[in-house]
Formats: C-alpha cells, structure tokens, sequence
C-alpha cells in the first residue's frame, strides 16, 4: 500500500498514464471502450478495505492515515471527473456511473444528484435504454461485480435477473445456454456450441454466481457477521421474478454452502395455484417435488418432458417435443398421494428429442391445502448450529392478508405473528407491509405462505 501512496503522491493522486477497458465487454458492440479512472477508483477501494482492516485490528494511526489518504483521493476523483452540469461522471458511460456511485460520491441515495447519475446507468440497461441492447448486460468483468448491488439497492434486481435470463441475442447468459447448453461460464458473450475459440470454463463472470446465491437465492451473511453466525435470507418478491412474458419467469431457486460452522441453506420455489391444483416446472436432470397439503392428488391436468412454454400462473402449452409417457409417469407417481417427487430425466420419461436441453412442466389437480387461503411460495431454510437468521419471507401480496406455516404450525395470521413454535422467536410485517420478518435460531425450518 505504501507503494501505491507514494505513486499516488508522485502523479498528485492519479494514475493517468495507465487504464483499463471493462475487459470482457461485448464485442462487436458499444461496450468496448476504455476509461482513465479505472486505477484512481481501485486506489480509492484499497484505501478503504485498507482503512477497515486497520479498524478492525484496532490500529488507529493506520486507520487515520489511510482514511485520510481515501478522503484526500475521493475528493480529487469528483473534482477531476464528475460534470455537475450534465449530472454525468467521465464520459458518461456506464462504468462511469457504476464506480461513482459505488463509491458513493454522488450523495446518499435517493438524493437528486444520485438519482440522475443513476439514470445514466440504468439507461444502458432498461427497456427503453438508448445506449447499449436494451435489457442485455453487456459490461465486462469489472463492471458487472459493482452493477448487481446496485441494481438490487435501486429496486431493480427484476431487471439484473431478466438481463441473465435473455436468449434471444447476445450479450447475455442466457443466450449461451439457448444457443449451446452452456453449463459453466464462457469467456465471452458471443460465443455458442460453435462459435468462438475462447475458454468456456471461465471464472470471469464470476460475480455472477455470488449474485445467484445472495439475491436470487436470497442466502447472505447480516453485516459483521463472523462466519456464517447470522444469516439474513431473504428471497426476492414475486415482482422480480415473475414477468409478462412466462419465459423469462423463475418458479424455484436453492443454494447451499458448507461452512465452517455446518450447513447454510436456502431453498424457495413459487406455489401459484388454487387448492385443487399444485403446480411447477424444472430443468432437465432435476427433480420436481409436489406436494398436496391435507388431501390427495386427484389427476393430472397437465404434464410434459420436452420443450414446452409457460408457467404455472400463465398456464403451460406443449412444444414440438413432448414425451408421450409424460402423463402415465406423472400420474403413477403422484396421483393418490399427498406428496411426490418426479426426475426430469431420460431414464424416467425416455428421449422425446436427443441433443436439447428439455424442461419437466407438471400441474396437477386434487383437493389439497390447509384452511388458510391459497399456497403462493414455500421456503426452506437451515441455520446452523450457533447460528440465527432474520428469515424475510415475501407475502405475495400484503403481509396483513398472509398466513404462514412452518410445518403444521401456524406461524403467522390475520398481520400478526403467532408464537409457539420452536426455533422461532419474532416475526414483524416488514416496513411496506410487503414481506414477513421471522427471527429463528439454528434448526431447518419450512414456511409456506398463503394468501
């Protein structure tokens, strides 16, 4: 760090001789280009992980030379780069946008000098977007660690996740699982199954995958937490991830980690149906768990291994390739039970179409659900031992008109928290009034809201 400081001081704070593209952007595109604050906003996050160290360990000399050195080069930063005319950092690209903001140089959030440098970002990214592929994330490496926070701090993690899950065009995620199955990260976003000499076992996308544990699978760590010791889970809303258009919609999520205290687990899947239907899909090689609270299954009102479109709240539609056996396997597996698991496998249904990625979509009929409305979303968690979570269930509608079990207890009822049950010590309606906060210890819990 000393070195750092002393080139810092011999370029007065800058390193204007050397910078970086956001390596592997899209290209061909309008993302390739290069902008000269990349080492000042690197410079800048050193001395505050540095700073937070020395903290921490109870330096406090080093804490105030560093901080002062970080206060000393934020300032310079904005002098040098932000137009308080055009509301605009450097040459206004995204990148731009994105390291200021992560630094927090345009003020709190919310603030109007905040909120209209965000707008800049958010116009490369946005359906209407007039820079960029609208609703494609087409940034680099760099970028896209910083980009993810805060689309989620600006209520836009619907948009982050639709930018993954886009198939028709690069840049995108999706498009090289539509256009090559992948499986792994590629290195870059225009490659397919044939297309592009590039690694497609790649870590640089990496961010990515903390992301899909964090937010889409809402499995994270409270600030200052030691270990895995205290856990806030927190599942995205019905808003972020079911769309207009079904094919980009997320029914299920589950993410695990082997930490050093034991397992740490999150695992949520969208119930949209009424009480004589449950309902869902998955991937091939994973398997589908129904389940028909308090009855029986009755009958099999859809069922399809193949290539079939829709969702459970839109309804689903059989495409060109379909198993025959998909209602005859279904129904012997679940028809007559309260509770069943199907693999969406070629073993279970045969190979309707070899060579594509197929889907399992399954809606099943009976006369299922315990006297408390409609099931909307389950959530199952593990905490472990020594542990405690703040559980933040989405209600699917107000958390007033809620009701959540754990297992057979009732945990939750007409907007009121409802004790009793072990490991389960508070629960609160959030601050809109969207989502339930439960308070648990170590344990495996199982919540199901309905509405």
């Amino acid at each position: 760090m000393d070195h750092w400081v002393k080139l810092a001081n011999a370029n007065g704070g800058m390193f204007s001789l050397f910078f970086w593209g956001d390596w592997a952007n899209y290209v061909p595109g309008p993302y390739a280009f290069k902008t000269p604050e990349y080492p000042q906003f690197f410079y800048i996050r050193a001395l505050e992980i540095t700073t937070k160290f020395a903290t921490r360990l109870g330096q406090s000399a080093d804490a105030a030379y560093y901080g002062g050195l970080a206060t000393a080069a934020r300032a310079l930063y904005q002098s040098t780069y932000f137009n308080a005319t055009t509301n605009c950092y450097a040459a206004c690209t995204y990148v731009s946008q994105v390291f200021a903001l992560t630094l927090g140089l345009a003020g709190p959030q919310g603030s109007p000098t905040e909120q209209a440098v965000w707008a800049h970002a958010l116009d490369w990214w946005s359906a209407d977007a007039t820079h960029g592929v609208p609703e494609h994330f087409g940034g680099g490496i760099i970028s896209l660690k910083y980009s993810l926070p805060l689309l989620d701090a600006h209520a836009a993690t619907g948009l982050a996740l639709k930018m993954h899950m886009q198939t028709d065009r690069a840049p995108g995620f999706g498009y090289w699982i539509e256009t090559g199955g992948a499986t792994t990260l590629w290195e870059a976003y225009d490659m397919t199954a044939t297309v592009g000499t590039a690694s497609r076992n790649h870590i640089m996308f990496g961010a990515a995958g903390s992301w899909y544990y964090s937010t889409i699978a809402g499995l994270d760590r409270a600030p200052n937490s030691r270990s895995y010791q205290n856990l806030v889970i927190r599942p995205p809303p019905a808003a972020d991830i079911i769309y207009t258009d079904s094919n980009l919609s997320l029914t299920w999520a589950t993410a695990s980690i082997d930490s050093s205290m034991g397992l740490v687990s999150s695992s949520w899947s969208t119930k949209v149906g009424g009480d004589s239907a449950m309902c869902g899909s998955v991937g091939e090689d994973a398997p589908l768990e129904l389940s028909c609270e308090g009855g029986l299954f009755t009958g099999v009102a859809f069922a399809s291994f193949g290539t079939s479109t829709g969702s459970c709240a839109k309804g689903f539609a059989k495409g060109a390739c379909d198993a025959a056996t998909s209602v005859d396997v279904v129904s012997k597996l679940c028809v007559g039970k309260s509770s069943c698991v199907i693999q969406a496998t070629d073993a279970a249904f045969g190979d309707p179409c070899p060579d594509t990625v197929k889907t399992l979509a399954v809606s099943l009929t009976g006369q299922c659900g315990p006297p408390v409305g409609i099931p909307k979303f389950e959530l199952k968690v593990v905490v472990p031992v020594g542990g405690a979570a703040q559980v933040i269930i989405p209600a699917w509608g107000a958390a007033s008109s809620a009701n959540v079990t754990e297992g057979a207890a009732r945990v939750w009822s007409a907007g009121a928290f409802v004790p009793g049950t072990p490991g389960i010590t508070a629960g609160a309606a959030s601050a809109d009034g969207l989502s339930i906060v439960m308070t648990v210890a170590s344990g495996s819990f199982d919540f199901i809201v309905y509405q």
